[in-house]
């Protein structure tokens, strides 16, 4: 098994792409100035140029020999990283900017390029949705602005909007759902001391 991953440096500013094997702990550099990456089924990789709000990109992956089999093509202009979240059947969700919406939303990003609403938000700054294996809700932090660091995490119904807070601490990374759906994890905390939180469903 491998894990998809970034290095980060000290300074914040730049990262690598890695895959480290779960089993030896050996990594290495997938691609250089790179961040953020999700791997999406039959083949793609979709992660950011740069730094966590550079340009996202898809580009052709072969998940067997960890190679990519073609350049990179854009998806996003620059975007914040907590707006973009791969789903298991390969399309996003996505958290257009707001402005000048005085609300935000949340749509769905197909393979065609086609964008569809999902959900209607608040003019609150929301980030890091992550879809339920059954499509049914989504985890997402909620922040008051883009400069506080209090981003909560809660768990909303696609079907009704019905909203639960999951965590009233912020969250220090972005949620996963087991593939089952029974649970779903997410860290607290930011640099220095973090802690991985897994809750059932």
């Amino acid at each position: 098994k491998t894990l998809i991953s970034s290095r980060q440096y000290a300074s914040g500013q730049n990262a690598d792409l890695i895959t480290v094997d779960l089993t030896s702990g050996e990594w290495s550099i997938l691609e250089p100035a790179a961040i953020n990456g999700w791997y999406v089924k039959d083949g793609f990789m979709v992660y950011q140029l740069g730094t966590d709000i550079g340009r996202m990109v898809v580009r052709p992956f072969d998940a067997s020999t960890l190679r990519f089999t073609g350049p990179p093509l854009d998806q996003f202009p620059a975007t914040e990283w907590f707006r973009v979240r791969p789903t298991p059947g390969g399309d996003l969700l996505y958290v257009p900017e707001p402005p000048p919406r005085p609300t935000s939303r949340l749509e769905w990003l197909t393979s065609d390029g086609r964008r569809d609403f999902a959900l209607e938000l608040n003019d609150n700054v929301w980030g890091t949705p992550a879809l339920s294996p059954d499509g049914r809700s989504i985890l997402a932090s909620e922040r008051a602005s883009l400069t506080s660091w209090q981003a909560p995490l809660l768990r909303i119904d696609l079907r009704t909007g019905v909203r639960e807070p999951v965590s009233s601490s912020p969250i220090g990374g972005l949620p996963s759902w087991a593939p089952d759906g029974d649970a779903y994890y997410y860290t607290v905390g930011w640099w220095g001391k973090r802690s991985i939180v897994k809750q059932l469903s």
